[in-house]
């Protein structure tokens, strides 16, 4: 998807943020780039269809701070991370004692994680 002009309204500060930007590449957050608050670009949710096929109602929590859009970001770093962990303990027992059927299997995980 290309790069368009999104706006949206920063209550912190007050001003209007408009610059180009893909959602899909990007993500649904910015920053305001007058006073730094982070922001989240409600409009472009709400006609964006999600990762259940649908297209949802701003579910907003002005107290926790999130929305879906946030807790599936969350739900994906939460597993880039444990991946990244499981490689690192994969490369520590590998290094510690050379053992081939490891060395192949942590060799699988980082061309699955390269994109290869």
């Amino acid at each position: 998807m290309a790069k368009k002009e999104v706006v949206e309204y920063c209550s912190e500060c007050e001003n209007e943020v408009i610059l180009q930007w893909d959602t899909e590449a990007d993500g649904f957050e910015i920053v305001c780039p007058y006073c730094g608050t982070k922001l989240m670009l409600c409009d472009e949710c709400q006609h964006t269809i999600c990762e259940d096929g649908e297209v949802h109602d701003c579910d907003w929590c002005s107290d926790t701070k999130v929305c879906h859009r946030c807790k599936s970001e969350i739900v994906k770093e939460e597993k880039r991370r444990q991946e990244d962990f499981e490689r690192r303990l994969l490369q520590k027992k590998a290094h510690e004692q050379y053992n081939p059927e490891l060395a192949a299997t942590l060799a699988g995980l980082l061309k699955n994680a390269s994109g290869a």
